[in-house]
């Protein structure tokens, strides 16, 4: 893998800065691709992009990325989101699973994250945990079929509401 790999790319930097006139965020990000490692151990501390696509025994190792800027957690558990609320620069967020994390509230602890997006929470039933995050700006669903849309808090900064499924 090439550091360029975990670098941000041109559509998701302006995405982030607000340049897609037009567009929404998950419009401007659709089929993002991030760069996935077998081994924490392996990513660069200068990464800004990175995905994990299972549980990893070296899942501590996702806080030397410090400078992250987006993470996609094919299985998200509780350690990812703990981990994820180590991370000062993240800004986006792409959790599958999230039901497994058991309790999403650590996702409070990231005081930058604009852009949430829930995949495949099955079990997901409500949106109360999202009540701290004041800077989320757009909020993506993706197939949770479970979930009680009447406990969506109110976000001040949420521009952008994308349902699927």
């Amino acid at each position: 893998m090439t550091p360029s790999e975990f670098e941000i790319p041109e559509n998701l930097r302006k995405a982030l800065a607000g340049e897609m006139e037009g567009m929404s965020f998950s419009a401007a990000t659709w089929g993002l691709r991030f760069p996935f490692v077998p081994d924490l151990a392996d990513l660069s501390k200068e990464a800004k992009l990175v995905g994990v696509d299972r549980e990893q025994p070296t899942l501590g190792l996702l806080r030397r990325g410090r400078r992250l800027v987006a993470i996609k957690a094919l299985r998200t558990t509780s350690e990812i989101v703990e981990e994820l609320a180590q991370l000062p620069e993240l800004r986006m967020a792409f959790l599958a699973e999230p039901e497994r994390a058991g309790n999403l509230t650590q996702l409070a602890r990231c005081p930058r994250l604009e852009h949430l997006t829930l995949y495949h929470g099955l079990g997901l039933t409500s949106l109360d945990i999202l009540a701290k995050l004041e800077s989320l700006r757009s909020l993506t669903l993706i197939h949770c079929p479970r979930l009680d849309l009447s406990t969506l808090p109110h976000l001040p900064a949420l521009r952008e509401f994308v349902m699927h499924g």
